[in-house]
């Protein structure tokens, strides 16, 4: 990104916040009751707090498939033991 940058001429002029007065009042006259997070879409599929599972043979087959699955086994043992002390040691998939 910065060598796309050096085509344009740049020049860089501090202005302290009071010669921004419009940018000034606008960060701090945030309406109170504004719910920020209400308009985030979330995604269906980050929303699944828990699965009930009716079947031991369905049970089975997502117990095999997890143990078979190295992403979800490296994120497992993350949960149980806690990250790795360096980040060498951290899985690089």
């Amino acid at each position: 990104m910065r060598l796309e940058l050096l085509t344009y001429p740049i020049q860089l002029v501090y202005k302290p916040g009071t010669d921004m007065v419009l940018a000034d009042t606008l960060s701090r006259s945030c309406p109170k009751d504004t719910n920020l997070c209400g308009d985030l879409k979330v995604d269906p599929l980050l929303s699944v707090y828990s699965v009930v599972i009716r079947s031991d043979d369905v049970m089975e087959k997502y117990q095999r498939a997890a143990s078979q699955d190295e992403e979800l086994s490296v994120v497992m043992r993350y949960i149980l033991e806690g990250w790795p002390i360096h980040k060498k040691l951290c899985w690089s998939g």
